[in-house]
């Protein structure tokens, strides 16, 4: 298959992205912290979860220091609070030496919205609704909400409701999208837009129905909302889902990102 070559633009506004949507998470909790430092970013979210704690590394030049890495996830450490190592380059077993777990790697790929291939499926009895921020989908529905933000209702669930607030900030921008079979949410997706790039992010649908075509049938109206955006769209494809962004005409690229996680803590 063709595939598209990583320039420093295209990393750039990648990187850029990703970390954008998770820095999207201290408008929504004043708990949450973010630090910045020169090679990596840390984001708290003041409960113990893997989806919401993040240690993002900046650099894909990174070698492997064990007393680099345990600076970084050093506040999770303290706290026995679960997190998430996100890293552009494999650190491979040597994660281990700082007591993490290799959790999952992913292909970037991206394509421009004119290029979409889009599919127009109707499954009877789906329908899928949008939302332009947290606060619209809170006064939709708060059941609906909890869906999104854990959809197999996590421990830290009702800490995080507790917890949020709806401020706006006219520098992060997202859509969410719900899928409803039966006026019972099954299935999301989140798009993030930032100055050069939107990103897709969380398609997810509950594992009693997957395998039906939902989540491709919501991938699929996502796109149909960005298609005369001129922006890159860029998206991180486990092996499960590639084949659907193949099919939409998303470009495989030579860049992956890696997860890391500490299971055992939380």
């Amino acid at each position: 298959m063709e595939k598209i070559i990583f320039n420093k633009d295209i990393v750039k506004i990648t990187k850029d992205n990703f970390i954008c949507y998770y820095k999207l998470l201290k408008i929504y909790l004043d708990v949450a912290v973010i630090d910045n430092f020169d090679d990596y970013i840390v984001i708290d979210a003041n409960i113990s979860s893997s989806d919401y704690n993040a240690c993002i590394l900046v650099n894909d030049n990174i070698s492997f220091d064990k007393d680099f890495y345990e600076n970084a996830i050093k506040r999770f450490d303290d706290k026995n609070q679960a997190m998430a190592l996100w890293s552009w380059v494999d650190i491979g077993k040597k994660i281990n030496d700082i007591k993490m777990e290799f959790s999952y790697d992913c292909d970037i790929m991206c394509q421009f919205p004119k290029s979409f291939v889009i599919e127009n499926k109707e499954i009877d009895g789906f329908k899928i609704k949008k939302f332009n921020s947290l606060k619209e989908l809170f006064e939709f529905d708060k059941e609906v909400l909890k869906f999104f933000i854990s959809p197999y209702k996590s421990n830290f669930l009702s800490n995080f409701i507790e917890n949020l607030n709806f401020k706006e900030d006219k520098n992060f921008k997202e859509a969410i999208f719900i899928g409803f079979l039966n006026n019972t949410p099954i299935a999301k997706g989140t798009l993030m837009f930032s100055d050069d790039a939107i990103g897709v992010y969380d398609i997810f649908t509950l594992k009693e129905f997957q395998g039906m075509g939902l989540g491709t049938a919501l991938f699929n109206f996502m796109l149909k909302d960005i298609k005369n955006d001129k922006r890159l769209c860029v998206l991180e494809a486990t092996n499960q889902g590639k084949n659907i962004y193949k099919r939409a005409n998303f470009k495989e690229t030579n860049k992956k990102i890696y997860s890391y996680k500490n299971y055992f803590r939380g």
